[in-house]
């Protein structure tokens, strides 16, 4: 079980009705209902800055080509073909690392077909403009930029011959034939063979965002970066913070409150805080807002978040389940291990719950799992649907185990 946390102290926009707010009084809430739940909300308020906490990162490229991680300094500025639709709700899909098609939405993608298993086929929205910045100086969006954009990450068109992408990860293992700039607003790939998973993969978090062709070159130096995005780079200081200012020409109303065009913070600044202590330390004097996803800098220590709990009311924490990083490996294939009942009688004598509820302070979920966890729902197999015969051996059993 690994777990990890999400510390939000302060926020321009909707929380759960009823919490307190320090910013306003009673007299001053407006609340709306969240049309994914039908619960009641704050409405959505514009103005005001959002400060989070970033990992000191060891690298000052805003390039997706040279490794994932580049998203994290120009993802505030850049778009994507297409993403999981965060209007969805968290008790129908928690939008975990995989999320199924089903829950998928366009971005720049404004509608898509797939007339055969080779052939996929987006409409690009129109009226879409990069940042008013030279090179590109506003310019608007075509197909012919999200084709440059994967010709480069696969090696292909116009970028045949030269190195592809250096990461390895999502979108790169889908098999590429070609990318085609049909007209305007009309973007055509197609695939060698057929792949299942593609259309999701091709919304690809990671790796697949909208630079304009016109920067390729320059995005070692994360202040050059630009995209259609809710952000503007404003600033790259390396290993202190990145600053961006709301875009005002963005395309994108919220998902949930149609009309509310997005974003709704003024200003986005990360500060960078690779000491967990100190990011608690920020939070609890005010200094940024969130710690926890945003780059990455999740709060580790279960004791830590349930303390700033108590010491700062009102402050909203999220849980997130992750993976090991760390596990034993059972040599098998001697004595006594090779005894599948030994191995039975090491689970029975476990008692997870325990372990759970005082280890872990009561948080995760003690439940055995198989290779897809409760999170993917849908796609699990809960440990209340196994086999009987199965469950006894991964339930507390001493006696049984003895």
């Amino acid at each position: 079980m690994a777990l990890a946390f999400v510390l939000v102290a302060t926020v321009t926009f909707a929380g759960p009705a009823g919490e307190d707010d320090e910013a306003a009084t009673a007299a001053e809430k407006e609340y709306v209902t969240d049309p994914s739940t039908g619960k009641q909300v704050l409405k959505p308020a514009y103005g005001g800055p959002i400060t989070a906490a970033l990992l000191t990162l060891p690298f000052d490229h805003a390039d997706t080509w040279v490794s994932h991680a580049g998203g994290v300094i120009g993802g505030a500025a850049l778009d994507k073909l297409g993403q999981a639709d965060w209007a969805v709700d968290r008790s129908v899909n928690k939008l975990v690392t995989y999320y199924p098609e089903s829950v998928v939405t366009g971005d720049l993608a404004e509608s898509w077909e797939n007339p055969d298993p080779l052939t996929y086929i987006y409409k690009i929205r129109d009226n879409v403009f990069f940042h008013d910045k030279p090179p590109v100086n506003g310019r608007q969006f075509t197909a012919d930029d999200m084709a440059a954009n994967y010709e480069r990450l696969f090696a292909i068109g116009r970028f045949a011959g030269q190195e592809p992408a250096a990461h390895t990860w999502g979108t790169k293992g889908l098999p590429f034939e070609s990318v085609t700039a049909t007209d305007e607003l009309t973007l055509q790939i197609k695939l060698s063979r057929p792949n299942a998973d593609t259309h999701r993969q091709l919304f690809d978090d990671c790796h697949v965002r909208a630079y304009p062709p016109e920067i390729f070159d320059r995005l070692g130096d994360a202040n050059n970066v630009i995209g259609t995005g809710p952000f503007i780079m404003n600033d790259y200081v390396s290993g202190t913070s990145i600053t961006w200012d709301r875009n005002p020409n963005y395309w994108k109303d919220d998902e949930k409150y149609p009309g509310n065009r997005l974003p709704y913070a003024d200003k986005l600044v990360m500060l960078m805080m690779s000491d967990e202590a100190t990011r608690l330390a920020a939070l609890r004097s005010g200094q940024i807002d969130i710690t926890g996803e945003t780059g990455v800098s999740r709060i580790k220590s279960i004791a830590n978040a349930v303390q700033l709990q108590e010491d700062v009311p009102g402050i909203q924490l999220f849980p997130i389940a992750l993976r090991s990083e760390t596990s034993l490996s059972m040599r098998m294939d001697k004595p006594p291990l090779n005894d599948i009942r030994v191995r039975h009688a090491l689970q029975m004598a476990l008692d997870l719950k325990t372990v759970r509820d005082n280890y872990f302070l009561g948080f995760g979920d003690w439940q055995p799992m198989g290779s897809v966890g409760p999170a993917v729902i849908g796609y699990n197999n809960p440990f209340d649907t196994w086999p009987e015969e199965l469950k006894k051996f991964w339930s507390y059993d001493p006696a049984g185990a003895e």
